[in-house]
C-alpha cells in the first residue's frame, strides 16, 4: 500500500511505501461560550468542526540506490510547501496559487465523495534520519549546484511526519428528509452517508442487497439453532430423540 502526496498547483506527486508509524485523525468542534450573570452554565453557540490529520511514516532503504532515490523523494516533497508564482509584465512575482496538497492512503485518507486525495494545507514536513541505523556514503564526482563536497551521505532509513489541516470539498451536516413527517434525516450532501464518510466502506451493500444479506443471515442463524437443538436432545437406548416434554418425537 502506498502513501501518495500531491502538490495541487503543479499536479506533481510523490509516493512512499506505507510504513505508517503514527496515524491520528482529529475532529474538533469549536464553540463560542458566553457567560451570563447569574447563570451557572455559559450559553454556547456552535461555530464549526475542523479536521486535522497527523501522519508519521518510515522510509527504509535496502541499497545505496534505494537510499539515493528516497532522498530525492524528500527533496520533491519539501518543494510541495512552496506556492505557484505568476510573473507580471514588470518582472515582479505574485502568488498565483497557494501550496495546497492532497494525501491519499487507502480508504482512511481520501475524499469521501470523489475518491481523490484528501485536500488541505500542511503545517510542514519533518525529516528525521535514523542515524542509529547508519548511512550509505560515497565520494561524489560532482553534485549539482554544489562545489567541494568531499562525501555524500544517504540515510539507510528515516522518518517523515506532517500535519494536514483538512479543507472539506463537500457539504456536511444533516437535513430533514421529505416525507415521514420530517422524522428521518440524511446528510446534506446526498453522495455521503455512514458507509463512506469519513472513512470509505464503499463495498458495503446497500438497499435491497443489504436487506437480502440480512434476511439470509437470519435464516442461516435459525437453521444453525435448529441443528444445535437436534444434536443436544437426549435419546433413548435405540437412538430415538426424546421430547423435552416427555414421550418420543
Amino acid at each position: 500500500m502506498q502513501l501518495v502526496i500531491e502538490h495541487v498547483p503543479t499536479n506533481k506527486k510523490v509516493s512512499f511505501p506505507a510504513y505508517i508509524e503514527m496515524f491520528s485523525d482529529q475532529y474538533s468542534s469549536n464553540w463560542n461560550a458566553e457567560d451570563v450573570y447569574g447563570r451557572m452554565d455559559p450559553i454556547a453557540t456552535f461555530t464549526n468542526t475542523r479536521r486535522s490529520l497527523s501522519l508519521a511514516w518510515n522510509v527504509p532503504a535496502t541499497s545505496f540506490n534505494d537510499a539515493k532515490a528516497n532522498l530525492e523523494k524528500v527533496n520533491k516533497l519539501m518543494s510541495f510547501l512552496y506556492p505557484l508564482y505568476a510573473e507580471g509584465s514588470d518582472g515582479a512575482t505574485a502568488i498565483n496559487q497557494s501550496p495546497l496538497i492532497r494525501i491519499s492512503f487507502g480508504n482512511l485518507v481520501r475524499n469521501a465523495k470523489t475518491g481523490r486525495g484528501l485536500l488541505g494545507y500542511a503545517n510542514g514536513f519533518t525529516f528525521d534520519p535514523a542515524v542509529e541505523f547508519g548511512m550509505f556514503h560515497n565520494q561524489p564526482k560532482a553534485l549539482k549546484g554544489t562545489k567541494n563536497v568531499p562525501v555524500e551521505y544517504y540515510p539507510k532509513t528515516f522518518r517523515l511526519n506532517t500535519e494536514l489541516n483538512v479543507l472539506h470539498e463537500h457539504s456536511l451536516g444533516f437535513k430533514r428528509t421529505a416525507g415521514n413527517k420530517g422524522q428521518t434525516f440524511s446528510f446534506t450532501d446526498k453522495a455521503l452517508d455512514e458507509t463512506n464518510y469519513p472513512y470509505a466502506t464503499s463495498l458495503a451493500p446497500r438497499g435491497k442487497e443489504a436487506f437480502a444479506i440480512h434476511k439470509a443471515a437470519i435464516q442461516a442463524a435459525r437453521q444453525s439453532a435448529s441443528v444445535n437443538e437436534q444434536t443436544t436432545r437426549p435419546t433413548d437406548k435405540v437412538g430415538r430423540s426424546l421430547s423435552p416434554f416427555g414421550g418420543d418425537d
